[in-house]
């Protein structure tokens, strides 16, 4: 599907897959990104698929945003849930294997990746990727 559709249709298809899965309301903000490399769409499709079946399977979310966008010459992916977060599981450990494994994809990348639970609940995945231009085909 990422090779036929690109980075963001796939996206969008993963994003509203899950809304079939569970019940969410889902809003999305992608703005534009060229043609990336074949490895970091996928890492970065990898790394969304994660984060949503996080959400599932965890969050008892009933909403989820995601964007994507190019600031200041990095690509920043954010996945959002208003959910019951885990702020003593990331204060605890460095996160499950699910979190290791995106913070993984994002080194690959030469990124990186920031989760965060606020004191209030929900959940935040945040991704950078530097440099971006040199991962433009």
């Amino acid at each position: 599907m990422l090779e036929d559709l690109g980075l963001i249709a796939a996206l969008k298809s993963e994003a509203r897959r899950i809304t079939e899965v569970k019940a969410l309301e889902l809003q999305t903000m992608f703005g534009y990104i060229p043609s990336l490399k074949k490895e970091v769409s996928l890492n970065l499709y990898r790394i969304l698929q994660e984060s949503l079946n996080n959400v599932i399977k965890h969050s008892q979310a009933s909403a989820v945003f995601i964007s994507l966008e190019i600031v200041d010459n990095s690509l920043a992916l954010q996945i959002l849930d208003d959910g019951i977060g885990c702020k003593d599981t990331l204060e605890k450990s460095k996160g499950s294997i699910g979190l290791v494994s995106i913070r993984e994809r994002a080194q690959l990348l030469s990124g990186s990746a920031e989760f965060t639970s606020p004191e209030d609940g929900g959940f935040e995945v945040n991704i950078t990727i530097p440099a971006i231009k040199e991962h433009y085909e």
